[in-house]
């Protein structure tokens, strides 16, 4: 049982082991439990049997790792579980509403509005977040591209802005929200109600607003050439009572014998 120096490590000699009588001495004790110990060092440096290790060992890591992966989806699927259901309930629960598309001051507008027409056409609604007068403008602009692209889908409605104020939870950092939505189309007339301008007063505007339609007004029509003063049209019909919808389109104008483009800002009282 005890390997000599012509024993090759690769192909070890069967190990013969015989149990010891109760008469063992304990030298002969000790002569076994080297021979073992022989025995396994020479199993284990063997390229055979190194060789079933690594594949075992590889297996073992492969259904480790499978298990972990398994299990880190059921852990993704438990911990969403609850967004997806209500509780008691094994009815999935309506998927959360999307977040608010972005206008910035450098955003292509026909892009936007085809944003806009998705969320529409998805949801029969949209919403756009803008801070700053360009970044409000340029989203008042994609409305009215929207409205072109849909015009054939609305049929006698038109795609107007709910204009409201925004927090953005960065600060004291407050922006435009736009929610768009259809309403009853009316007539543009070619001549404003009121020109506004980048220095109007808010707040002035808005009190405007909402006496106009105290005094049961329809429609008020206000009209701007600049960012800035759509952005104060926009603001004023955010804060007037009551809750307005804005109407975008572009209008062109004769000043001193130019040709001018302007856009037109419709007010009308949202649906409810």
């Amino acid at each position: 049982g005890v390997l000599s120096s012509s024993d090759s490590l690769s192909n070890p000699p069967p190990f013969r082991y015989r149990a010891a009588s109760s008469q063992a001495t304990p030298a002969i004790a000790t002569t076994m439990h080297r021979n073992l110990v022989t025995f396994l060092a020479a199993l284990a440096a063997s390229a055979s049997f190194q060789g079933t290790l690594a594949a075992r060992h590889s297996r073992v890591v492969a259904n480790a790792a499978e298990g972990t992966l398994a299990g880190v989806a059921a852990h993704r699927l438990d911990a969403e579980a609850p967004k997806r259901q209500k509780k008691g309930s094994t009815t999935p629960a309506p998927p959360e509403p999307e977040p608010p598309l972005i206008s910035h001051p450098n955003v292509n507008p026909g892009v936007l509005a085809g944003a806009v027409v998705a969320r529409v056409r998805a949801d029969s609604a949209a919403q756009i977040t803008a801070i700053g007068p360009q970044a409000s403008y340029l989203a008042a602009r994609a409305v009215i591209y929207a409205n072109e692209y849909m015009s054939e889908e609305l049929k006698g409605k038109v795609l107007a802005i709910l204009p409201s104020k925004h927090q953005t939870g960065r600060g004291d950092t407050t922006a435009n929200l736009f929610e768009v939505r259809a309403v009853q189309n009316v007539k543009v007339p070619k001549a404003p109600d009121a020109v506004v301008a980048s220095i109007t007063p808010v707040p002035a505007l808005a009190k405007y607003l909402s006496k106009s339609f105290e005094e049961n007004k329809k429609k008020i029509t206000l009209s701007g050439l600049r960012a800035k003063s759509i952005n104060v049209a926009l603001k004023a019909a955010g804060r007037a009572e009551p809750k307005l919808a804005v109407i975008p389109t572009l209008a062109e104008f004769e000043d001193k014998g130019k040709t001018l483009t302007r856009m037109m800002l419709t007010c009308v009282r949202a649906p409810k």
